[in-house]
């Protein structure tokens, strides 16, 4: 198969990715299922931010330093894409790669679905899909880091950050 999902999933959404594949549809129809599916994830995983919580003891600085830090990693994938130069491939699969698996680890569900039809695309040479799929990405990128601060302003008692 020629796709990603992202765990964890259930059988409708394995399923829609298994027929997607046996059954070809129209760019409109897969520009449909892709926005349907970022729909059912949430921009930000509760139980993950709240799992990376505790595993920090609650320091709500620490937590911050991590998003930024994913934010960053994400910022340094769009830049392959600046048109300056040729795309390289290895790079910007590498880069992929790596935000998939920070995107897992701090709950971005969007973002780790989006990075995997990226890395999928560039992987068959299915350019045509890259600039959407990276333009829903960096969107995806702004609701999760939104949500993220959100989250830790509501979860940090009186607005206090401990370090």
């Amino acid at each position: 198969m020629d796709d990603f999902v992202p765990k964890p999933f259930g059988r409708r959404v394995l399923s829609d990715a298994q027929c997607k594949w046996l059954e070809p549809a129209s760019a409109a129809r897969a520009h449909e299922d892709l926005a349907g599916t970022l729909a059912s994830l949430p921009a930000l995983d509760v139980s993950a931010f709240d799992d990376l919580r505790d595993s920090l003891q609650w320091k709500s600085e620490r937590l911050r330093h991590i998003c930024v830090m994913f934010v960053s990693s994400a910022e340094n994938l769009f830049g392959l894409f600046d048109g300056s130069a040729g795309i390289d491939r290895r790079a910007l699969l590498r880069h992929l790669h790596t935000l998939l698996g920070s995107a897992g680890m701090v709950g971005a569900r969007q973002v780790e679905y989006l990075a995997g039809k990226l890395k999928s695309a560039v992987q068959s040479n299915r350019q045509e899909e890259v600039p959407a799929v990276t333009d829903l990405l960096r969107q995806a990128m702004r609701r999760f880091e939104r949500e993220f601060e959100a989250r830790l302003e509501a979860v940090t008692p009186g607005g206090y950050s401990s370090q």
